[in-house]
């Protein structure tokens, strides 16, 4: 489940959350970050190489993200989330951004 950032400051601290990425959607200039709600059993291990590789990417830190997401996704085959992010890290691994990218992934 995916929810906002004004869903996820309303249910922080109620429900387990993890931050997925900032984006912006289509017709709106403010970034949103998204949120993913966490069912079931908490996989800290997924959580933490996750975060790693987010904070390397807001570092430009390109291999450190691929590295971080590529334990995620050996760890949680089944990850959507970090799939993604490992596809992206490596495509910006091959063709960085300029430097005045501002983090935010277009939708």
């Amino acid at each position: 489940i995916l929810i906002c950032e004004t869903t996820a400051e309303a249910v922080m601290g109620k429900v387990p959350l993890r931050a997925l990425d900032n984006i912006r959607v289509r017709g709106r200039q403010r970034p949103a970050r998204i949120y993913e709600v966490l069912t079931g059993e908490i996989d800290q291990v997924l959580l933490d190489a996750y975060e790693h590789g987010r904070a390397a990417l807001r570092e430009r830190d390109w291999e450190g993200a691929v590295a971080a997401f590529s334990e995620a996704a050996i760890h949680a085959p089944d990850d959507r989330a970090s799939a993604i992010m490992l596809e992206r890290a490596r495509a910006l691994l091959v063709n960085p951004p300029p430097a005045d990218w501002d983090r935010v992934w277009d939708s």
